[in-house]
């Protein structure tokens, strides 16, 4: 038994022994040859940069850059508004059937964020084209699912307007989605013009018969 412990603590001393010897100076994590390795990495990185993108491009890149860092640094741009604006008239409680009436585009970008959005729903430029109209309430929204994360999302005041439908111009898409309206972008009408309006849109509204021929 005491010999098997001499010969352990032997072959432990010669390990110990072993590993100091060891050139953990040139071979280790942080010895001379993978400093080395890092910097030749490095500049054949540059090598080929230079290669591919050219000498003139990659100049101006890199005065560009430092053009610009040095501006924010010594003229910073004013800070964008994250936070949606409290706006008055933001919950209207509009039911299918309802008429409203699409706000001034002015009054609508009070309510807008700094990228656009009023509680995370964008308005986009199709939309402009509506300011100012009047159209008949088709739903409200209550949930939506994500088709890019699959996640069921709960919404709030949020309405579609009849016949208010994405053209997908520029985007070329021709899903025609509905536009989604927060209430807040919305103003009610009143219920006197709500039945001259219901009455206007009866009486211009086209008939279908059975021949699917259309008649005024």
């Amino acid at each position: 038994m005491t010999n098997m412990l001499l010969a352990g603590c032997q072959a432990q001393a010669q390990n110990e022994f072993t590993v100091a010897r060891s050139p953990r100076w040139l071979l280790g994590p942080t010895g001379l040859f993978p400093r080395i390795r890092r910097a030749v990495v490095f500049y054949l990185w540059i090598f080929r940069y230079l290669r591919a993108c050219g000498f003139i491009f990659t100049l101006r890149k890199s005065c560009a850059l430092s053009v610009s860092a040095t501006r924010e640094k010594f003229w910073p741009k004013p800070k964008k508004m994250w936070k949606t604006p409290m706006a008055q008239g933001s919950r209207l409680d509009l039911e299918p059937g309802d008429w409203a009436e699409v706000k001034q585009l002015e009054d609508i970008l009070t309510t807008l964020d700094g990228n656009g959005k009023t509680f995370g729903l964008f308005f986009t430029n199709e939309m402009k084209l509506h300011c100012g109209k009047r159209y008949r309430v088709f739903k409200r929204v209550n949930s939506i699912f994500n088709e890019f994360t699959g996640e069921q999302r709960k919404v709030r005041n949020t309405v579609l307007l009849d016949h208010v439908y994405c053209r997908g111009e520029g985007l070329g898409c021709d899903r025609s989605c509905f536009h989604m309206w927060r209430e807040v972008w919305l103003r009610r009408i009143p219920p006197c013009e709500e039945e001259l309006l219901s009455h206007s849109a009866k009486s211009t509204l086209p008939v279908l018969t059975s021949n699917s021929e259309i008649h005024d």
